[in-house]
């Protein structure tokens, strides 16, 4: 019984692939800067550059496909057909806290004040501000604190291609504890898990859909086969009328002997 040959490869097949992996460390977040904390771009404690540098851990995105079982359309088969795309709609981005110079600690700034008015917490609020026992809060309206424009840029380190991931109407969604303790010193790390309602991928391969319904609005129709030959008594069917004369919208309509007497 003959089988399937296995394919010959040579030195150069495989420096091509399997000896240049992607590699994790090269990558950047661009996270977007809502209205309300405007006073904080411009110069390099912006926090496009503060927050960038600072990211030390990001996952690229995942998607998959909702199905549904359809049986028996082939005898003894049950086939999943997809009807929906979901996307993950969770990205949690690890932070590396500062702790020099008047913005210190300023991921956790960052994103504390974003939260905080996405609560429509105010810390001035006098006599009913957070420490009021009988305190309250309105949430923001989403359109204020949901944003476009958080990036994630996945490159390598001696070529100029990488991937794009651009993540619409993002905005944080928590902040993950952060344990501090005596012993051996270790790097201060801020989480925070971001929501998205989709992604878009800016590299990906051309791919051609077949346009049904444009060909479907070309096809001529046939003109071969006369209604009344398809509906029984057509012409006997159609309702007729026309506008009066005081123009109040009404219609006179008149109908056939027969459709009367149904």
């Amino acid at each position: 019984m003959a089988g399937v040959r296995p394919t010959h490869r040579n030195v150069d097949n495989i420096k091509s692939t399997i000896l240049t992996p992607s590699l994790t460390p090269y990558f950047e977040v661009q996270i977007p800067v809502p209205s309300f904390l405007s006073s904080l771009n411009g110069g390099t404690s912006s926090p496009y550059n503060y927050l960038s540098i600072l990211c030390t851990e990001a996952s690229l995105p995942g998607n998959q496909l909702i199905t549904f079982n359809v049986d028996n359309d082939y005898t003894g088969v049950t086939e999943k057909m997809p009807h929906r795309k979901v996307y993950d709609q969770k990205l949690d981005l690890t932070f590396y806290v500062n702790a020099i110079g008047n913005d210190s600690y300023y991921p956790i700034k960052f994103f504390e004040s974003y939260i905080s008015f996405i609560a429509g917490e105010d810390q001035n609020a006098g006599d009913y501000g957070l420490k009021d026992h009988n305190y309250f809060y309105r949430f923001s309206y989403p359109d204020d604190y949901m944003l476009d424009g958080l990036y994630i840029y996945k490159f390598e380190k001696e070529t100029t291609t990488g991937l794009t991931y651009e993540f619409i109407r993002t905005y944080p969604t928590n902040i993950n504890t952060m344990p501090i303790t005596y012993g051996d010193a270790q790097v201060l790390k801020c989480t925070v898990s971001y929501s998205y309602i989709r992604y878009i991928l800016n590299q990906k391969f051309d791919t051609s859909r077949k346009v049904v319904a444009n060909e479907a609005a070309a096809a001529p129709i046939s003109p071969e086969v006369p209604p009344e030959e398809i509906v029984p008594n057509f012409d006997k069917r159609i309702l007729t009328g026309s506008a009066n004369d005081n123009d109040d919208n009404t219609v006179r309509g008149e109908l056939s002997n027969r459709t009367q007497g149904l």
